[in-house]
């Protein structure tokens, strides 16, 4: 096959798995279109709404917590709460994340031939990362700038141009203002840099790195302004990390701290109060810091139970899956207290299918069966790809491969919020597609040749 032939190929391969992501993407819009997935946090959203451009001292104090979450979805809602358009938006920014991603697998060959058929494969199938995308919630956009940022990472590593190394942090610092989850992502970052440009030394890598972080917090500045304005302090994340740790303690069953993972913990709550002499949302900045202080106490005064945790979470995050939708919502009202409802029917449906799965026969449902086989079908993915992270990580420092490192560092950092914070399915979202891209990039180290992994795509 000559060149051009070759490259038509590619060209060919390529819009039929445009035209496969948006079909899926389509299907699952309109399957999954009633999910409620964070409709309780959707209060917050609204007071940013009003908070905007105002910055009213009186509509900041009446709402319910003035640094939590982090306000991008409120720039969302104050242009509109029509949830088909916010939806449609977010499926087409998680389409075009995704299919720029794969121009960028394959335009500097990161993948094996092989690799790539994997990987498109197992991201038509990605229902995570398309299912998110129909809630009214952060992640879906989040996810994909997230994405976009990687893309022009690995773009301005591999052509070294400082362009997409500042596009990247534009996307990245964009990504913190829905989601700050990523926000100490920049340690694993500077590790894989300093690998991938090991023979050009430090001054190059602090030539790329730096930019990229300055246009990060030039990007967070206008919320760090708005925290200093509130609180008196400048902050880059939200003030909901210590009400995390704090009742992530609780993951643990029968927990000698009597905690648990209820947002209204007893335990924090008469802490709370005790401390500042009156009832206090945990959502606060003088809260945060507190309960912050307070979880390490506890971890300090007892790291074995602390040790019991995270093992305990380790392992709920190898089989709990991830946010799967909730296709047996389709076909309900559009009255919320339908969907919840149908959601609680749901739960005690599937509890009953747990503890007998022939009562799936009895009281068979093709929405729920349905549901419960894209959850299984979720939670075998992700568990075979924290199996193989050792695999992508031996073979990605064996043959020096910068994807296979990013990609590790990645999910490892992910994995380390789950399991020494909070584990939540949820959670398991934002980096969903990179768990697809490492069960491609590690069956094809596992099942072609090294020389298969060195031809381009």
């Amino acid at each position: 096959m000559n060149k051009m032939t070759f490259k038509s190929g590619i060209n060919y391969s390529n819009n039929q798995f445009a035209i496969f992501v948006v079909v899926i993407s389509i299907v699952i819009l309109v399957l999954n279109y009633n999910t409620l997935v964070m409709d309780g946090i959707w209060p917050y959203y609204r007071d940013y709404a009003s908070i905007l451009f105002s910055f009213d001292k009186g509509v900041i104090d009446a709402a319910k917590a003035p640094t939590f979450p982090m306000w991008g979805y409120g720039w969302v809602f104050n242009i509109t709460e029509n949830r088909l358009f916010i939806t449609i938006f977010q499926m087409t920014m998680a389409n075009v994340a995704l299919l720029y991603l794969v121009s960028i697998l394959y335009r500097f060959s990161l993948l094996a031939p092989f690799g790539g058929k994997i990987f498109k494969v197992l991201a038509i199938v990605a229902i995570p990362y398309f299912a998110i995308n129909c809630a009214l919630s952060p992640y879906g956009i989040a996810n994909s700038l997230f994405i976009l940022s990687v893309s022009f990472l690995l773009k301005g590593m591999h052509e070294d141009t400082l362009k997409d190394i500042l596009c990247s942090g534009i996307f990245f610092g964009l990504t913190l203002n829905f989601r700050s989850d990523l926000l100490y992502f920049c340690i694993p970052l500077f590790l894989v840099l300093s690998f991938h440009f090991r023979k050009a030394g430090t001054a190059q890598v602090l030539g790329l790195f730096a930019p990229w972080v300055f246009i990060v917090i030039l990007v967070m500045a206008p919320w760090a302004l708005y925290t200093k304005h509130v609180t008196g302090h400048y902050l880059l994340g939200s003030t909901n990390s210590g009400h995390v740790f704090f009742i992530g303690l609780g993951q643990l069953p029968k927990n000698t701290w009597g905690i648990t993972t209820s947002d209204g913990d007893p335990v924090m709550m008469r802490e709370l109060e005790s401390h500042f002499g009156e009832k206090k949302s945990s959502l606060l900045y003088e809260s945060d810091l507190y309960l912050k202080d307070s979880f390490l106490k506890k971890v300090k005064q007892d790291p074995i139970e602390y040790i019991k945790k995270s093992v305990y979470s380790m392992g709920k995050t190898m089989v709990d899956g991830s946010y799967s939708g909730q296709f047996y919502l389709f076909g309900t009202s559009g009255k919320l207290e339908d969907r919840r409802k149908a959601i609680i029917d749901f739960k005690t449906w599937r509890g009953n299918v747990l503890s007998d799965p022939f009562y799936i026969f009895k009281d068979m449902n093709v929405g729920r069966f349905v549901q419960v086989c894209v959850e299984i079908f979720v939670v075998l993915m992700k568990f075979f790809s924290l199996i193989l992270l050792p695999v992508t990580i031996w073979f990605g420092l064996k043959y020096k491969d910068t994807l296979a490192l990013l990609v590790s560092a990645i999910l490892l950092y992910q994995t380390a919020i789950l399991v020494f914070a909070y584990n939540m399915r949820l959670y398991n979202v934002n980096v969903y597609i990179f768990h697809m891209l490492n069960l491609a990039i590690a069956a094809s180290y596992l099942l072609c040749s090294p020389r298969d992994n060195e031809n381009s795509i």
